[in-house]
Order: C-alpha cells, then structure tokens, then sequence
C-alpha cells in the first residue's frame, strides 16, 4: 500500500483494531511525529514564556521598592519631622507603591514598604490631630493581600486594616492597638503576643490562628469568627462569646 492510499479503504478493511491502528500509523507515521514534536514545541514555548513573565514580575517589584526605599530615604535625610509638605509626598508615594505591588500580588514586598514606615514614622499611619500641626492624609493599609507576609514586632497602632488578607502571615509581637481591622483575615495567621487593645475586629477571621499571648482588651470582638471556627456573639468586647 502506496502513502497515496485513501485512509477510508484501511479502516474499511475488515481488520482488527489495533492492526487498523498500525496499518494508519505506517501510512501517516511522518505526519504523526511532526504533530506530536508540534505539541511538545509549543508546550514547552508556553513555560518559559510563563517563567519568564514571572522572572520581570519579580525584577520589576525589586525595581519598584529600590526606588522606593531611595527616595523615602533621601526625603527623610531633609527633616520630615519639621516639614509638613514631606509628610504628605512620602504618603502619596507610599500608597502609590502599595496599590502596584498589590495589583501584580507581591505581598513579602508590601511587607517590606509597610515595615520601613513603622520603622520610619508609625505615625504616618493614622490621621494626626496631636500638635500644631495636624495632618488629615494617612497611609491606607485596607483591601490589600498580605497573605503570608513577615510582620513581626512593628508598630501598626492606629492604622486602617480594614478587609485585608492576612491569611497564614506572621504577626508576632506587633502593635495593633486601637486598629481598624474589621473583616480582616486572619486564617492560621501567627498572632501570638500581638496587642489587639480598642481595636475594632468585628466580622474577623480568627480560625485556626495562633493567639497565644495576645491582648484583646476593649477589642470589639462581636461577628469575628474565633480560632475554633465560632462565630463570637453580639457583645464580644475584650473576649470572644459563643453559645
């Protein structure tokens, strides 16, 4: 049989199966193997395209925080504590920096930005009414993805948290007194010694996450779900109530 064969007369042949099979794959054998090479040309053209798409992600987020860090630090090397107008330029670059890095979903540097400021001026924060000088503007932590993130043993007193991922981040020994984190998901997160006093924690997410230590004093407890997987009732202020 010539490769000119038509392919209805092999599979109208009376034959098995598997010799129809083998008859076909004689008769397009060339055509076989070029298709499969095909295949496997364009499967491996699609993971290192997607690997080198996650590669610039990853360079671009360095880029982004090294001009981030350089600039910050040169306007904190003018006196940010007695000019007003650099209060307001670090803020705006910050929150700027943190909706890019939240878009293309970085959160070790979202990390990185929000443990430079506390480091820096906590203070930036929350809305300042203290001194001559108010200052209205405050950096927004609220609707971003910290899952996973390293923040331990920095002061986020005050700040704006509100239905945040913190999913399985490790939190231990950082200041949460008088946050707004309603909503927040703290799902296995590491909380052990955090300071939760006044803070507003209505409709969070506690479930399996490690408390031990942790201060909840005055802390509006109620519609959270607890780290049994309870919800608190109407009332859980300081402690969490369930039936």
């Amino acid at each position: 049989m010539t490769p000119e064969t038509d392919l209805y007369q092999i599979f109208t042949q009376k034959l098995g199966f598997k010799l129809r099979l083998k008859q076909f794959a004689k008769e397009r054998g060339i055509e076989l193997t070029i298709a499969i090479v095909g295949l496997f040309i364009g499967i491996a053209t699609v993971l290192v395209s997607n690997k080198i798409g996650v590669h610039q992600e990853i360079l671009q987020a360095s880029r982004m925080t090294d001009s981030y860090f350089n600039g910050v630090a040169e306007l904190f090397a003018r006196g940010m504590d007695e000019n007003q107008r650099i209060n307001l330029i670090i803020i705006a670059r910050t929150e700027a920096i943190i909706e890019d890095l939240n878009q293309i979903k970085k959160p070790d540097k979202l990390a990185s930005i929000i443990t430079f400021v506390s480091h820096l001026k906590p203070k930036l924060f929350y809305r300042e009414d203290d001194g001559e000088s108010k200052r209205d503007k405050y950096i927004f932590l609220s609707d971003i993805n910290l899952e996973g993130a390293y923040l331990r043993n920095i002061n986020l007193e005050k700040s704006r948290l509100a239905n945040s991922n913190l999913r399985k981040a490790d939190l231990g020994g950082t200041n949460l007194k008088d946050t707004n984190a309603k909503r927040v998901n703290f799902e296995k997160a590491n909380l052990d010694r955090v300071n939760f006093t006044n803070a507003d924690l209505h409709g969070a997410n506690f479930y399996k996450a490690s408390i031990k230590e942790a201060i909840f004093t005055n802390a509006n407890l109620e519609g959270a779900i607890w780290v049994n997987g309870k919800r608190c009732e109407p009332g859980s202020i300081g402690e969490c109530h369930f039936k």
